[in-house]
């Protein structure tokens, strides 16, 4: 995968983060390159998206990492995480990264209220979540309000590689 390639994917992949963001939040999404051997992108939220609740005020930060892949981007790894408006502080988070649980862990912040110092270190295991599953979380179990009619829809849409 040349530059160019990498760079219409890249694009291809935030178009998608953009169009999940909009379900539930409104925020600038961006994305930028760095041609180095290898070639990496990444894809990222402002500080924070505010999310519609009816209740605590929550936000949304998303980051992700690309690599170019032979044919297609290679997801390098990604943090999706739930704020809490008023302090600032995490709720919870979701990381893919090199580690442990490569294929993802749950973290609680400290806007979960008093935790124990095991649970405020500790990775809960979440395997395979994706993007669209942390949105449809969002809606179902932390009562955030979509913003568009269509959400279900954008949810199951294709994913761009």
């Amino acid at each position: 995968m040349n530059a160019r390639e990498f760079r219409a994917g890249l694009t291809s992949r935030a178009e998608h983060v953009r169009r999940l963001v909009a379900v539930c939040g409104t925020g600038h999404v961006r994305q930028w390159v760095e041609l180095k051997h290898p070639i990496v992108g990444f894809i990222q939220t402002g500080e924070s998206v505010p999310l519609r609740t009816d209740s605590r005020g929550l936000s949304l930060r998303i980051r992700e990492w690309w690599a170019a892949g032979d044919e297609h981007l290679r997801f390098i790894g990604c943090h999706y995480v739930l704020l809490d408006v008023v302090s600032g502080q995490e709720l919870l988070a979701f990381h893919r990264h090199d580690g442990r649980f490569p294929e993802g862990h749950y973290h609680l912040g400290p806007a979960s209220g008093e935790l124990t110092e095991s649970l405020a270190r500790a990775h809960l295991p979440a395997p395979g979540l994706d993007l669209e599953s942390f949105v449809l979380m969002l809606i179902t179990e932390f009562r955030v309000r979509p913003r568009q009619a269509d959400w279900e829809f954008v949810l199951r849409g294709p994913t761009p590689t």
